[in-house]
């Protein structure tokens, strides 16, 4: 009986295949969501392991929740064995997966999935015989999206250093508050304000807390209400042009302002 039911579950779960990309909305919560497989594939990791170590790696940290995220058994090889996992994250989860995998091909990535899941979700994918919408249209509709994208990503790696680190770009303002401490923190000792990172990076948070009232021992930055952001980016990037002018006029008088 059990069998039974595990073939008919097998038989209504239908799958499409968009670029490549096995999608399907066959789960209880109705959503659209992508097979892990070939994401991993696209960001050019050699196995599912490394990814799915990626996944495992964001469920400890929080970032994702795994009961969001559906799990299915994977089928298993010719050779038989024990089946394996597969996530299926929706598109919100698949990117923030994109986003923190630091893979050189994840930015290009980020817009190929919302292209995939736009064409899924509007019904524009057709059978190869169809006469219909094909999804070269669809990504021709969506080149000024695509544009726009990149072009926020490189805003956000020239301004504020975030190819530094590790290239990682986030769409989470709070994120961006992040980059700028570490920015700021490397700058100031370059700069000889103080002689180690921790020190520079207490007098950013001590900073951060007289200009927004916010940032106690125990709140996590991650929790910083919206209202705190503008005041800490303001903050911050104040900061930063100031260190930049002690480095500029350093570099053209040669003087070293952390010599007594």
């Amino acid at each position: 009986m059990g069998d039974t039911k595990t073939k008919q579950k097998e038989e209504q779960f239908q799958t499409t295949v968009v670029e490549g990309f096995q999608l399907s909305r066959t789960f209880a919560d109705g959503k659209a969501r992508m097979r892990d497989v070939e994401l991993g594939e696209e960001l050019g990791y050699p196995n599912t392991h490394s990814l799915r170590k990626l996944f495992e790696s964001l469920f400890q940290s929080k970032r994702l929740n795994r009961s969001e995220v559906m799990e299915l058994n994977s089928k298993t090889s010719v050779r038989g064995g024990r089946p394996g996992r597969e996530f299926w994250p929706t598109r919100e989860q698949a990117l923030l997966v994109i986003i923190r995998s630091d893979q050189p091909a994840a930015i290009a990535l980020t817009a190929k999935i919302i292209a995939v899941f736009e064409a899924y979700l509007d019904g524009k994918v057709r059978p190869a015989n169809d006469n219909g919408i094909t999804l070269e249209d669809v990504r021709g509709l969506l080149a000024p999206l695509y544009a726009a994208i990149t072009q926020h990503s490189h805003q956000i790696q020239h301004l504020y250093g975030c190819a530094s680190l590790n290239g990682r770009i986030s769409l989470d303002d709070r994120c961006l508050v992040a980059a700028l401490k570490c920015q700021i923190a490397r700058k100031e000792v370059e700069a000889k304000r103080f002689a180690k990172l921790r020190q520079a990076n207490s007098d950013i948070q001590r900073e951060l807390r007289e200009a927004t009232g916010w940032g106690g021992k125990n709140e996590r930055q991650a929790d910083m209400p919206a209202g705190v952001v503008g005041k800490a980016l303001t903050c911050l990037r104040n900061r930063l042009d100031a260190v930049n002018r002690q480095l500029q006029t350093m570099k053209q008088t040669g003087f070293d302002f952390g010599e007594n």
